[in-house]
């Protein structure tokens, strides 16, 4: 569940420091990994993965769901790789993380039960979220006590923690979609400058939905949203 393919340049894989086999968690599971300064190739996997960084920040720079990223990872910050999607990730330092991995067929049952069935997890890089600091801390506690809780506790642990990963994406999926129904900045700033630059014309539609690369009808719509007038 937790195999990490390093690049040939390294001689050593992440380690496994601890783990919650034999802890009888059923649909997740939690290790924390020490990680060596370098690169590595992570693959697509059939579980959901939650990579909270421990310890101090190291610079970071990561390929991943076709995006390239460079930044401080700090502690606490989670990245949230869906199922399926694989990634490169290089540490300029040696570091450590929580690695929460979710099995779909867990998330999709939290799904049901809070009236979300298709509602999916989505890639979430460098994300500072209070609550999944928290879940995630305390799922990485049972794995450092003597005398671990009840795998039942674990597991409302993980449920609340999927329903955060679920909400945080019909939020993203609601932002893309009300993004969708306004002009792009760069295109409402090329339409009001060609307007300022033509006051003293007649302008029509037809030629600022030009300016847009829009049809009539499609331009109308989106520069009433954008700037609440027609």
């Amino acid at each position: 569940m937790n195999a990490i393919t390093p690049l040939a340049l390294l001689e050593s894989a992440p380690v496994s420091l601890r783990s919650s086999d034999g802890l009888g968690w059923d649909g997740f599971a939690a290790t924390l990994l020490g990680i060596r300064a370098g690169a590595y190739r992570v693959p697509a996997m059939a579980q959901h993965r939650v990579n909270v960084h421990v310890g101090p920040p190291v610079r970071m720079n990561c390929v991943c769901d076709g995006r390239r990223y460079s930044r401080i990872q700090a502690h606490g910050d989670a990245d949230v790789i869906p199922a399926g999607v694989p990634g490169m990730w290089t540490d300029d330092a040696d570091c450590r993380i929580l690695r929460i991995a979710i099995s779909d067929v867990f998330v999709r049952s939290i799904g049901e039960q809070v009236g979300a069935p298709a509602a999916q997890i989505a890639p979430h890089l460098q994300w500072r979220d209070a609550r999944v600091h928290y879940l995630a801390a305390a799922l990485g506690a049972e794995l450092e006590a003597e005398d671990t809780s009840d795998a039942l506790y674990a597991e409302s642990l993980c449920t609340a923690l999927v329903v955060r990963l679920l909400n945080s994406s019909r939020e993203v999926a609601a932002a893309a979609a009300d993004s969708a129904r306004t002009l792009a900045p760069r295109m409402a700033a090329r339409v009001i400058d060609y307007i300022e630059a033509h006051l003293h014309a007649r302008l029509t539609l037809a030629e600022l939905a030009a300016q847009a690369g829009l049809s009539v009808p499609h331009f109308n719509v989106l520069f009433r949203a954008t700037l609440g007038v027609p």
